[in-house]
């Protein structure tokens, strides 16, 4: 989408120059998984809530900034538990980003043996004599399949989900940056 078209539908903060999102709650809680058993500074974010945030990074380009707005009744302000949510936001995707970076390293190190179980196999489908026997024959050709099968897989680890990998943590790098408000409207249009 083009940034003209975004605006139509984020908000955009011409001063911040950054999209606005804008998340509406009742209570501090309903940003935490419910099932989620932990003391509130180490919660987990809702799911509907992170896949909500997954879809508004599909929307919004990586190079744009963004600010998440979390509206919630007036009645419910809290500075201290404002300030642990806010805490929990950031750890929660800085935890992201860990398990996707310890991604990252299996990824490299998978690919590496794939690199290098497919190099042994051609090196050996090189070295055995060739039109020897019916079985040799069949072995050689076996060899240099295989070798090209894991150079293959290789080849898929290094670059096409690594370039995946490495996206997700741009995103998820983008929230743990992203600033946080609350913002609190009145209960009713008479505290207004």
């Amino acid at each position: 989408m083009k940034k003209d078209e975004l605006k139509k539908v984020y908000k955009y903060d011409e001063e911040k120059k950054c999209f606005i999102v804008e998340i509406s709650l009742d209570y501090y809680l309903e940003m935490f998984n419910d099932w989620d058993a932990a003391p509130l500074k180490r919660k987990d974010l809702e799911p509907e809530l992170v896949e909500y945030l997954e879809n508004v990074a599909e929307d919004i380009p990586l190079h744009q900034n963004i600010s998440i707005v979390f509206m919630m009744p007036k009645s419910v302000e809290n500075t201290q538990t404002e300030s642990v949510s806010r805490q929990v936001f950031i750890n929660y995707y800085g935890y992201l980003i860990h398990l996707n970076q310890r991604q990252i390293r299996r990824n490299w190190k998978r690919s590496f043996g794939y690199l290098t179980t497919g190099i042994i196999f051609l090196i050996a489908a090189t070295l055995l004599p060739t039109g020897t026997t019916l079985p040799l024959e069949v072995l050689s050709q076996g060899m240099y399949i295989g070798g090209w099968v894991f150079a293959w897989e290789a080849i898929s680890a290094a670059v096409f989900q690594m370039s995946e990998l490495r996206a997700k943590n741009k995103r998820y790098l983008r929230y743990q940056r992203a600033q946080i408000d609350y913002v609190y409207r009145p209960q009713n249009p008479s505290e207004s």
